[in-house]
């Protein structure tokens, strides 16, 4: 997951869990991304100020399926232009 984000233009965190902190850059922002992806039926958390810098915290188990991923990796592209202002060509 954290090389199909990469590969779509999202700065992800470091770290070698099962977390992926997904960087948004604001509030407002990380608010966004959070509904938007909820609508495209990807849960992930909104974490936001004083917790940590505002970020989407993705989170990943073994009983994840290809498929599971490969839906969360598409709702993540469908909303990048939108939120985040990410080029076509990441």
């Amino acid at each position: 997951m954290r090389r199909e984000l990469t590969a779509l233009g999202y700065r992800v965190g470091a770290s070698a869990t099962p977390i992926v902190p997904v960087d948004t850059g604001d509030d407002l922002a990380t608010l966004h991304a959070w509904n938007l992806l909820i609508e495209e039926g990807v849960y992930v958390n909104a974490v936001l100020p004083p917790a940590a810098s505002p970020r989407l915290r993705t989170s990943y188990t073994a009983v994840q399926t290809r498929e599971h991923l490969d839906r969360a990796v598409a709702g993540f592209a469908a909303v990048r232009e939108r939120v985040l202002g990410l080029s076509v060509a990441a």
